[in-house]
This record gives C-alpha cells, sequence and structure tokens, in this order.
C-alpha cells in the first residue's frame, strides 16, 4: 500500500503546482552571428579570417510569478578538439529585496565531445 499513498502524495504536489505552470512562460531565441567572441576571445579558431558564423540559440522557462526560472543557450563554436558547441545551462531565483533586484542563480558550460576534459 506504501505505492498508492506515494502516488497520491505525488498527485496532491501535481495539482498544488498547477497555478504556477499555467503562468509558466517559455520563451526562445535563436541568431546567425559574424564572429561569436567572449571575454575578446574568438571561439572559432580554426579560421584566419574576420568572418567566423556561429549558430545560436536557447530558451528561457519561468516558472510563472513565483521567480524562479531555468534556461539553456548554444552556441556552434571550434577551439576545442573534438567539440563543435558550447552549451550553458543556467538557472536561478529573481525577486525584490531592500529596494534591489535580486537575482541568485547558477550557470556551467558544458561542451559536448570534448576530448580534453
Amino acid at each position: 500500500m506504501m505505492h498508492r499513498k506515494t502516488a497520491q502524495a505525488l498527485a496532491v504536489v501535481a495539482l498544488a503546482s498547477l497555478p504556477m505552470f499555467a503562468s509558466a512562460q517559455l520563451t526562445g531565441n535563436v541568431a546567425l552571428t559574424s564572429n561569436y567572441k567572449f571575454r575578446g576571445q574568438d571561439q572559432d579558431t580554426s579560421k584566419n579570417k574576420a568572418v567566423k558564423p556561429a549558430l545560436q540559440g536557447g530558451f528561457d522557462y519561468a516558472f510563472g510569478e513565483t521567480g524562479w526560472y531555468i534556461g539553456n543557450w548554444n552556441s556552434s563554436v571550434e577551439w576545442l578538439p573534438g567539440n563543435s558547441i558550447e552549451s550553458d545551462i543556467y538557472g536561478g531565483y529573481k525577486f525584490t529585496g531592500g529596494g534591489v533586484a535580486w537575482d541568485v542563480g547558477a550557470l556551467t558550460y558544458i561542451y559536448p565531445g570534448n576530448k580534453n576534459g
């Protein structure tokens, strides 16, 4: 009977969170750039040209008015062996406190296929 109680508890949590998902917002973006630079460094070292196109895009998901959000942003890159994409994954919480708008979160950069790590 433990499984039934667990299922009931999960159902209650899911129903309670429905209003949060009803006001959630999913947004996306896509871009074609002439040269992707991060902090002044070219992210494509395979070409010796000024124009080094990069395809970029991602999405953000805001959990309604709760302040919580998650997202992912990607770009084509070519500066690590065996890697052709940078994938940034992030999430956090936005709120106002003491008259200041705060954004507390975490971010990681992932380079799938990179042979160095």
